[in-house]
């Protein structure tokens, strides 16, 4: 799970478990309600963060304003982790590279291209460090749940958003929360809500990542859709990637 950045490792998924159940004397009938399915959430991760993948995905959404849409595609590609060292601590490394671009509308082209590295402990696969040069986030230690069950909520993670990897200049913090619904008879969708604030605690960014997990631990993602907030809280950006 996108999660990715955790959103990557967000693995979500819909259950939606129906069944008829007689009426009285009209012979209707009406869905029950959504069947509790749970599913193993660290096979998941350590799926994603051991396995190398690849999606395409089609841009949506706005720039500066609603009536100047984004269209477009591109690619996302997943390294497999390999062992890293930082400063003497060792990590699983993995590499996330996005390519494509997007049109606007009412003219001009923004790239989507992005190269980000990850860095997850080993033995939980939670996420330590996320580099993207600038910004460089550190997150606090956490761990996952082992498993996810319909109706479950909560929060991932949290960390400090920095320049750089010198970790002098510390520019915000993240939050990471979850959101599990139902899907099917054999899997959850689960919706990861990331949060960058700025040193004022003001919301810069929101990051919505949709996919699903099955029981088996196998994971699919859906889509993303980021939001970018101005300083009067408006959103003049907006952008969707569905895979």
């Amino acid at each position: 799970m996108k999660i990715t950045r955790l959103a990557k490792f967000i693995l979500i998924g819909f259950t939606l478990a129906l069944a008829a159940c007689g009426g009285g004397g009209g012979g209707s009938s009406a869905p029950a309600p959504a069947a509790s399915v749970t599913v193993p959430l660290t096979t998941a991760i350590a799926n994603g963060i051991n396995n190398a993948s690849s999606h395409n995905f089609t841009v949506s959404g706005w720039y500066n304003t609603t009536s100047s849409t984004l269209s477009g595609s591109g690619t996302s590609t997943s390294t497999a982790a390999t062992a890293s060292v930082i400063s003497g601590i060792s990590y699983l490394k993995q590499t996330d590279v996005t390519t494509g671009s997007a049109n606007v509308s009412s003219g001009g082209t923004l790239s989507l291209n992005s190269t980000s590295n990850l860095y997850y402990n080993p033995s939980t696969y939670a996420a330590v460090i996320e580099d993207d040069t600038n910004p460089y986030v550190v997150y606090d230690p956490y761990t996952y749940p082992a498993t996810l069950t319909t109706g479950n909520s909560g929060q991932f993670a949290t960390g400090k958003v920095y320049s750089s990897s010198a970790q002098t200049t510390q520019t915000g913090t993240v939050t990471r929360s979850y959101q599990v619904n139902a899907n099917d008879a054999s899997s959850i969708q689960l919706v990861v809500t990331s949060n960058v604030y700025n040193m004022s605690n003001t919301l810069t960014i929101q990051t919505i990542s949709i996919s699903t997990i099955n029981t088996a631990g196998v994971q699919t993602l859906v889509n993303s859709q980021q939001y970018l907030f101005s300083a009067s809280g408006s959103a003049p950006y907006y952008l969707v990637k569905t895979f």
